[in-house]
């Protein structure tokens, strides 16, 4: 990857976490400069920790491929239940 498509890649990835944190954030208060500071510092943490995690991450290779198949299963799995097609708690599993 280039410099700047990791640059691009770490965005996406703060956006997604701000998204998410505001989501989270209302459910606790109302107050948005409190909600910003709180998605700020959020942001900060993230790209500072996938930053220096980098390196360690890059030795595990096939981290990526297990990330997508368990998203694939979980999508499938809620896919297969908003259909009705699937069932935990009762026992009819497709």
């Amino acid at each position: 990857m280039s410099d700047w498509s990791k640059i691009l890649y770490l965005e996406v990835i703060d956006a997604t976490f701000s998204i998410d944190g505001v989501v989270g954030a209302f459910a606790f208060t109302l107050s948005v400069p409190l909600i910003l500071i709180g998605n700020g510092i959020g942001a900060f943490v993230v790209r500072e920790l996938t930053i220096s995690n980098i390196d360690r991450v890059k030795r595990y290779i096939y981290l990526k491929n297990g990330a997508m198949y368990s998203i694939f299963v979980l999508g499938t799995i809620m896919v297969l239940d908003s259909f009705g097609c699937i069932y935990l708690n009762g026992c009819r599993l497709l």
